[in-house]
């Protein structure tokens, strides 16, 4: 149970520092890519980064997001994502 409440703690400080970044309308599937990159869910969150970028998030700002993954929740959790994110840019033709 320990474990499931740092996780939890950490993807709400996450949500909360991407709050000033991004406005409202793309906020909601961007922290989503957040949450699911810091609890390491790489299948889920290539669902969601798909879904960022069809609604206009630049790799830009994925990369924003990675970072902040990588700060609050530890470079395992990041480097995951970033596995996952590339492959998602990749097929998308954004690399």
């Amino acid at each position: 149970m320990p474990q499931y409440s740092a996780t939890s703690s950490r993807i709400s400080r996450i949500s909360s520092a991407l709050q000033p970044f991004f406005s409202a309308p793309l906020r909601c599937t961007r922290s989503s890519a957040g949450r699911l990159a810091a609890a390491n869910r790489p299948a889920e969150l290539r669902v969601h980064l798909k879904g960022a970028l069809k609604n206009d998030c630049t790799p830009e700002e994925i990369r924003e997001i990675l970072l902040l993954v990588a700060l609050y929740c530890g470079i395992p959790a990041a480097n995951e994502a970033h596995r996952a994110a590339m492959d998602v840019l990749k097929e998308e033709g954004k690399a």
